[in-house]
């Protein structure tokens, strides 16, 4: 099946090079005893890592940080047949970002559905422009429903910050109470 032919060692000993890294950032380990690989498990909520067993051997582990993992510090924890374990020290760089807006337009207490990745663990959401601090009303994983605020800005793009960092959303909304007036009954 192409597998490398090592045996699952009773220590096991590594590096990675790097201690930090995104999504399907390429991460590897370096050490000893590293043959016959069950698991990597990203430890914040227990994410499975692929791997293939085809392109390691007992001195080096090639995988990838999964798009799941959820964003912070936290344990790598690589298991062999045999059970034996290793953790080590990783930080998963998983920033807030957006993909779509329910409105491209809202006024002052008006509700903004936002949808994207790594809302779950946001601390802070802010107008991007002054500062405001904007109410979040729902949040999970993949979406986050906030309130708007009064502000002066007249377009509103949103700063928001989990565990990873703070990020700034590329998609604003326009504040219709200070929006030009064109035509009104």
């Amino acid at each position: 099946d192409g597998t490398p032919q090592y045996k699952a060692s009773s220590t096991m000993t590594g590096t990675l090079d790097s201690l930090q890294g995104s999504a399907r950032t390429t991460v590897t380990l370096t050490g000893a005893g590293l043959g016959k690989m069950l698991s990597i498990v990203f430890t914040k909520d227990s994410i499975n890592a692929p791997f293939l067993a085809t392109l390691n051997t007992d001195n080096a582990l090639i995988f990838q940080v999964p798009d799941d993992a959820a964003g912070g510090d936290q344990k790598i924890k690589f298991t062999n047949t045999e059970g034996v374990t290793l953790e080590v020290d990783f930080k998963v760089i998983a920033l807030p970002a957006v993909n779509s807006l329910s409105s491209n337009e809202a006024a002052a207490g008006d509700q903004i559905t936002i949808k994207g990745n790594n809302f779950n663990d946001v601390t802070s959401v802010q107008v991007a422009s002054s500062g405001e601090n904007i109410t979040v009303v729902s949040q999970t994983k993949t979406q986050m429903v906030v309130q708007m605020p009064a502000t002066d800005a007249e377009r509103v793009a949103f700063k928001m910050t989990n565990a990873s960092g703070t990020s700034v959303s590329q998609l604003d909304v326009v504040n219709v109470n200070k929006a030009l007036t064109v035509y009104s009954d």
